[in-house]
């Protein structure tokens, strides 16, 4: 998908094409950030950013996505004056921004002003956009980061939950292609692994934990390795057959994460306390 894109971009460009050219580097650049190659992610959204031309209706879109892929980054300031020009951009905020600010709130520590702006995305997708479940997804997982910050935990295992349930329904309707089921696995991931998390945090909920890893595990080899019903293993290229491997070793990493609470409560504690985010100071009001 990678080479698709880039070739896509290039040939755009060389077409005069800035519009059709900025949404291939877009386009790869969210196939980076589903390989959590964040550096090679915010490199190419900045390229989307600097082709697209200034009059492009999907200009302050790709100002908002260049926001959530600075903040995951750490680049936080930055990732503030990208929202700030999508909002002058845009004018009024829109489901993707309140999305994205709640990323930056949620990176800087600010769980209570990123749980508002979760919720005002979600609202808004629920009213403008109801059909828009990636970005449904994503604002609810943000939801329970916040929820699980503000120790929240039964709200953030529900928050965890309707994300979860949001992405099985786009993964019953995803077309049975490998690259489809991928990118809703990539949708799911976060979800899931937070909400394993939160259920190893205490000694009575882990078998549940491991209900949620196994569950995620099973229905995600099982949607690559078929498509409504038919068995792909043999069509599958040699390229095909190495990103599953991948994935099931992505799957596989998420499920160690049961292994932190064979520990003492004291040393779950202070694995939460490293992994809680710290408050950071970031102009997020200008944008």
């Amino acid at each position: 998908a990678a080479a698709t894109w880039a070739e896509a971009a290039a040939l755009a460009q060389l077409n005069g094409n800035p519009d059709h050219a900025a949404m291939a580097y877009h386009q790869l650049a969210t196939v980076f950030f589903q390989q959590r190659r964040l550096a090679l992610a915010v490199a190419t959204q900045q390229k989307a950013v600097a082709t697209c031309p200034p009059e492009s209706p999907g200009r302050g879109f790709m100002h908002t996505e260049l926001a959530v892929y600075l903040a995951l980054s750490g680049k936080l300031q930055e990732s503030a004056e990208s929202l700030a020009t999508t909002i002058r951009i845009f004018l009024k905020p829109d489901g993707a921004y309140f999305f994205a600010k709640s990323v930056l709130l949620n990176q800087s520590g600010r769980p209570e002003e990123a749980l508002s702006n979760a919720r005002s995305a979600f609202e808004w997708l629920d009213k403008y956009d109801p059909t828009s479940g990636e970005y449904k997804v994503r604002s609810l997982t943000e939801a329970g980061r916040a929820l699980r910050a503000l120790g929240r935990r039964t709200e953030a295992v529900q928050a965890f939950r309707s994300a979860i349930d949001i992405a099985e329904t786009e993964r019953r309707h995803a077309p049975g292609l490998v690259e489809s089921k991928i990118s809703v696995f990539e949708r799911q991931r976060p979800a899931y692994l937070q909400l394993v998390e939160l259920l190893t945090e205490r000694e009575s909920t882990i078998p549940e934990a491991l209900q949620v890893a196994e569950r995620f595990k099973a229905r995600t080899l099982l949607e690559i390795s078929t498509g409504n019903g038919i068995e792909l293993a043999n069509e599958l290229s040699a390229e095909e057959r190495e990103r599953e491997q991948a994935l099931e070793t992505r799957v596989i990493e998420g499920n160690r994460t049961l292994f932190r609470a064979t520990g003492s409560p004291e040393q779950r504690e202070e694995q939460l306390a490293l992994r809680r985010p710290r408050r950071r100071v970031v102009d997020v009001d200008q944008c």
